[in-house]
């Protein structure tokens, strides 16, 4: 994960993270939580559309490991959810490149960011996001 010197604080951000690879969603979780956010983790779409049930996130961040994987069935479910229900939460996809970034974004995703991931970037981008 490349690092930055200036990180904007999400301080207050309820976040859901979602991703089904342990060691990249442990480096993302410790980076936003360094940035002072709340983080639910989740390894999959179905038990993070579980936690969408019951807690209300200001934010996805959707580590996407294959075109195959199930984020796109994940931000699709949570877009056909009623505004009250979080069916408007901002998503960010983090992938390995950017190759996949137009489908991505038609599918529901706002942001694409790539791995290595850089911590200021990622904090601005959350912030951006959740602040429009």
């Amino acid at each position: 994960m490349a690092e930055s010197t200036s990180v904007t604080s999400l301080r207050g951000m309820h976040l859901l993270l979602v991703g089904g690879n342990i060691p990249h969603a442990r480096i993302l979780k410790r980076a936003l939580e360094t940035s002072h956010a709340l983080v639910v983790a989740c390894a999959s779409a179905a038990e993070a559309l579980r936690v969408m049930e019951h807690v209300r996130v200001d934010i996805l961040v959707v580590d996407v490991q294959d075109p195959d994987d199930d984020s796109r069935q994940l931000i699709g479910d949570v877009r056909a959810l009623s505004r009250e229900h979080g069916g408007d939460t901002p998503a960010v996809a983090v992938t390995r490149s950017l190759k996949d970034r137009e489908a991505l974004l038609a599918a529901g995703f706002q942001a694409n960011l790539t791995r290595p991931v850089d911590v200021a970037n990622l904090c601005q981008t959350v912030a951006a996001l959740v602040h429009r």
